[in-house]
């Protein structure tokens, strides 16, 4: 069904002020957004942009929720065209992105939290770590992956999902001036998790 023209104006105007939101957190930080700033970036009384957002944190959990969706599809293409292992290329697309959109990916961690409880709620569908899961998955149903009887799928999509995360924290954070050849580093990384779960 498409949009009026009222819904592709306000659809506009809301993404307006997501743009500019996100602009003054890359400049100031997000400890310091306020809405009357995004409000005169956008040209729009601060009591307006009640209407789309109903707080600060409202548009920092949208932003963050935006980010989500962008790492989702840049896993899911790693996944599709690897030409490898698809949890290498999962893996290596994870860092990147990481390195690519620092203080996107620092965002979206800071203030995006599970919406699980527990491995019993389902991983939603749009998730990016629903990417490593169904990977690990394909892997198990294909024999490349062989599960301990003491694990679970969710158990070793987490230990990839930690070695990802815990290589693109250092190299966006304490190494971020750090002149080295990462992608060798990381790439050896998962294939050594993976001959591991390989036998």
């Amino acid at each position: 069904m498409s949009q009026s023209p009222k819904e592709r104006r306000q659809a506009r105007t809301r993404q307006a002020i997501l743009d500019a939101a996100r602009e003054l957190i890359l400049e100031k930080g997000v400890e310091k957004l306020s809405l009357r700033a995004v409000a005169r970036k956008v040209d729009y009384s601060p009591a307006g942009l009640y209407e789309y957002f109903t707080n600060k944190e409202a548009i920092i959990s949208t932003l963050a929720e935006q980010v989500s969706s962008q790492l989702y599809l840049a896993l899911e293409k790693a996944s599709l065209h690897a030409e490898g292992p698809p949890l290498v290329a999962i893996g290596l697309a994870y860092i990147q992105f990481a390195r690519e959109h620092s203080e996107d990916f620092l965002l979206m961690f800071s203030r995006l939290h599970s919406r699980r409880v527990s491995e019993d709620s389902p991983v939603a569908e749009d998730s990016p770590y629903k990417v490593v899961v169904d990977a690990v998955a394909s892997g198990i149903q294909s024999g490349s992956i062989c599960m301990p009887t003491h694990m679970s799928v969710e158990q070793i999509a987490y230990s990839v999902w930690a070695m990802c995360h815990g290589a693109a924290m250092l190299q966006t954070t304490h190494l971020k001036d750090f002149q080295a050849d990462f992608q060798t580093a990381d790439t050896f990384a998962f294939q050594t998790l993976l001959e591991g779960l390989a036998s």
